[in-house]
């Protein structure tokens, strides 16, 4: 095949590349018009006035420079000079018709008019052109070929083909017509074309602008895999390729299309593509009142429907290690796609999967057993569409038709119902995430609310405090402000939600009591996902508390291993779980847990406890001991106080105060184990652990026992205080670090009483 020479003009020119295509945008230009005053254009001189420059004169010319109209003297000469004959020039006689010649129109504003436009970024709603929306510049530029723009060629031929069906269809609907019919070879090209709508938008796009290192999605192991089978380098190379071997392979009725598919594409990719053009069935729809429309959005042209999961039990970024916790890719089922044609019309693909047949609903019930969450309802399971009427033109007796690209498709336009139609808008409004266009504000203003109200679509509580999901919380908030901006002048004030977010981060960056919880890997960003699991953890705390049973011995081993299991979260999640814990405390103290939590209440937060003490050693501190140091000094604090108020209020003598006090210290060590098997020790040759006194399943230690390892692990306090502080800093201690770890350990962990001796 002989390839034409590149331009260099036009290939070293940027161009726009649409992912939804134009002739669908002009069906949404506003109505009427914004009068907006078009750039003057340069006026033609007429014919007398126009100069041209002279003309070599050679020796063939029979005449000199002709058509210079110009009277200046400059180039007029002398008045007295000697001037030449004109030659004379034979006039054809030219018959004037009296009609002017029509000119061609150097602009149609029909073919690039104006629409509505909200900028989800930007915030800012007003009138942009067809022509420069919707689409990215040099989308399909295929760098490392020889024609830059080659796959860009191929697809406006595609367009150019399903432009013929589209305009057909959408003028027999203008017409008033609900009835149409299209042949095989023109719905599968009509399919195809919406699967290269699909393919080509900014989410997949974007998908192959990265590298194979920083690629993330669950098909990378196979990616992996194709691109050594194809010595590719470069992700751009799997998407061009994609988009050129669909437009290239013609859909055959005999399916040998599936083979060049499964060879010559990316396999993840070919399989979405074939699954596109086979497990569905085309419907059309328009709205049964006159005043609905539908809207479109950046990726509203291809747009699925159908339950999407997310499991934020499988994380596929826990935070344990102090990095931002990350949610697993979500599984998705495809129920519907919409594809708005104008905003009366929309073609509909309705997954095979709900059909009403026998077989269908079998397979139905077996995956709703088997994946009832992945398998509910669709939110558009009304929608009144059935499949088109096939008229085959190879139909032998007694066995099955053979299919040819000539059968005919016989489709019916359904209406739909307002609700219908709010909920197919709210679908295009869910996941809008750069803009929106509609034709009609009363249509729109109705749906809005539709989509802010339907609870089917508001985030779950427990998805929303992921920091990946501040960008959809944020677009949210955008689009329920457009509520306020439709009936304003163009253009109207903009908002930018992220950088409002991003500006409120920065100012509790300072907040002076939230400095533990940053040194311990927190972020602003992090704070409702923390904050939730810190809650979350309140309520499992309380849950056990509730059901653990009246015995103290066996509440004492739930206890144990209620904190083993709460160990084992982030630092960070853990210190403001004690920081609820003690305001529940204090509000509990005061008897009032029935009443409101008042804004004096929170005070507690601001007060400094041994959680931001661990907080402010945690680089002297092994990482994964500081979740258990936190909640192990927390709870010996106010077992500590709640011992000594009660003493006091027994008004018990300073030797009983002591001696209660001393025996509260060896119930704890009981509890949690003393200094001799502390992780300070380890490895020197003072660890002394008799028993694991953590383990919640071992035997009671009887009480002279215990007294013995008490008294033993007292003598190992007094005589190692101050100087296991520097076998834990060594050099890497300041004066300010030696104090905050001697009052951790001899204020908070293993007192010693005040009159104690060896």
């Amino acid at each position: 095949m002989n390839r034409t020479a590149p331009n260099p003009i036009l290939e070293g020119k940027e161009q726009y590349h649409h992912y939804i295509p134009r002739f669908v945008l002009r069906a949404f230009a506003a109505q009427p018009q914004p009068k907006y005053d078009e750039p003057t254009r340069p006026v033609r001189k007429k014919k007398k006035q126009r100069k041209r420059k002279p003309t070599k004169e050679t020796a063939g010319d029979a005449e000199g420079p002709k058509g210079v109209e110009d009277d200046s003297p400059d180039e007029a000469g002398p008045s007295n000079a000697t001037k030449e004959p004109e030659p004379r020039v034979e006039m054809g006689v030219i018959k004037d018709t009296g009609k002017p010649k029509p000119r061609k129109p150097r602009f149609d504003p029909s073919m690039d008019p104006y629409m509505k436009f909200y900028d989800l970024e930007s915030g800012v709603l007003d009138y942009a052109k067809v022509g420069r929306s919707y689409g990215i510049p040099d989308m399909y530029k295929d760098v490392d070929h020889e024609r830059a723009y080659h796959v860009e060629e191929l697809l406006s031929k595609l367009e150019s083909d399903a432009a013929r069906i589209y305009h057909r269809i959408k003028n027999d609907h203008e017409s008033g017509k609900y009835n149409f019919s299209v042949t095989r070879k023109d719905l599968n090209l009509l399919r195809k074309f919406l699967f290269v709508m699909r393919y080509r938008r900014p989410g997949f796009w974007s998908k192959y602008t990265g590298t194979i290192d920083t690629y993330e999605h669950n098909d990378r192991d196979m990616l992996v895999e194709f691109l050594k089978e194809r010595s590719i380098t470069d992700l751009r190379q799997v998407w061009l390729m994609g988009l050129e071997v669909i437009v290239r392979t013609e859909i055959d009725a005999d399916g040998e299309w599936l083979q060049t598919i499964g060879r010559e594409m990316f396999g993840g990719d070919a399989d979405m593509y074939v699954f596109h053009m086979r497990e569905s069935y085309m419907a059309f729809c328009q709205p049964q009142s006159s005043g609905d429309e539908f809207i479109i959005t950046d990726n509203g042209f291809g747009i699925f429907e159908g339950p999407v999961v997310w499991d934020p039990a499988n994380l596929k970024s826990t935070g344990a290690d102090g990095t931002a916790p990350r949610l697993g890719d979500p599984v998705y089922t495809e129920f519907h796609k919409l594809a708005p044609l104008s905003p009366r019309l929309i073609l509909v693909l309705r997954s095979n999967y709900l059909r009403d047949e026998p077989i269908w609903e079998k397979r139905r019930k077996k995956l709703n057993q088997l994946e009832p969450r992945r398998n509910s309802d669709s939110v558009l399971q009304d929608l009144p569409i059935k499949p088109p009427k096939v008229h085959y033109w190879l139909l032998p007796k007694k066995s099955k038709p053979v299919y040819t690209l000539e059968d005919e498709f016989f489709f019916e336009i359904y209406k739909v119902k307002t609700e219908q139609v709010h909920v197919i808008n709210t679908i295009m409004l869910q996941e809008a995430v750069r803009s929106i266009t509609w034709v009609s504000d009363e249509s729109l203003v109705r749906s809005l609310p539709a989509f802010l109200e339907n609870p089917k679509f508001m985030p779950a509580v427990s998805l929303a405090v992921f920091p990946e999901f501040e960008p959809f919380m944020a677009l949210r908030f955008q689009k329920e402000r457009l509520l306020s901006l439709w009936d304003k002048p163009y253009p109207t004030e903009g908002m930018r939600p992220l950088e409002k977010l991003s500006n409120i981060n920065e100012s509790m960056k300072n907040v002076r009591y939230l400095q533990p919880y940053y040194k311990l890997g927190g972020a602003p960003e992090l704070f409702p996902y923390d904050f939730h699991q810190a809650d979350l953890l309140m309520q499992f705390r309380s849950f056990i508390a509730d059901h653990c049973g009246p015995s103290i011995p066996w509440r004492n081993k739930v206890n144990k291993a209620t904190i083993k299991f709460m160990s084992n979260f982030p630092p960070r999640i853990v210190w403001f779980h004690i920081k609820m814990w003690k305001l529940k405390a204090n509000v509990i103290q005061k008897g009032l847990q029935l009443s409101l939590v008042t804004e004096g209440d929170f005070d507690i937060l601001q007060e400094s406890g041994p959680e931001d003490l661990i907080a402010n050693l945690v680089d002297f501190l092994p990482f994964p001991l500081l979740s258990r140091l936190m909640l192990e000094t927390t709870l010996k604090e106010m077992v500590r106080l709640e011992r000594k108020e009660k003493l006091t209020a027994q008004r018990a003598s300073e030797k009983e105060l002591e001696f209660g006090m001393m025996s509260e210290e060896m119930y704890l060590m009981n509890q949690f184990g003393g200094f001799g098997g502390s992780w300070s020790l380890v490895g020197t040759p003072h660890h002394f652990e008799p028993v694991d006194f953590c383990d919640p399943f071992r035997p009671d230690i009887p009480p002279n026992l215990l007294s013995k390892f008490y008294l033993q692990d007292l003598n190992l306090r007094s005589k190692l205080r101050g100087r296991v502080e520097n076998m834990i800093l060594g050099t890497r201690g300041t004066p300010e670090v030696y104090g905050w770890l001697s009052q951790l350990l001899w204020d908070h962990l293993y007192q010693i009483p005040p009159n104690f001796s060896c």
